[in-house]
């Protein structure tokens, strides 16, 4: 599930487990801001665009491993839209493939 606050105005969230919606990973968007940064080159400042985003995940479904898999994968479209390559990020199930990960959060 993703939710977007920074519409609202705010800078940084976190969305809660909420169980009647069975999600099992929530990110909370916060607003784009200008932000100070260090250049590649290590010397110049540069003023650009950031955001948080915070990401909760039911430990009930995957351990931090998982969800570590997840962010990887978020990190590169985001970093490299046009050259994204799905392959690039092994999936690594972390329930055994006899079990249905569903059944978990019941």
């Amino acid at each position: 599930m993703l939710t977007n606050i920074g519409p609202l105005n705010l800078r940084q969230g976190f969305a809660p487990l909420c169980p009647p919606i069975r999600a099992v990973l929530l990110m909370c968007v916060g607003k784009i801001m200008d932000r100070p940064a260090v250049a590649e080159d290590g010397k110049t400042i540069i003023v650009r665009k950031e955001c948080s985003m915070v990401i909760t995940g039911d430990h009930r479904f995957a351990d931090a491993a998982g969800y570590l898999q997840f962010y990887r994968c978020f990190d590169g479209y985001v970093n490299d839209p046009e050259h994204f390559d799905h392959s690039l990020y092994e999936e690594k199930k972390p329930w055994d493939e006899k079990e249905d990960p569903l059944a978990l959060l019941q």
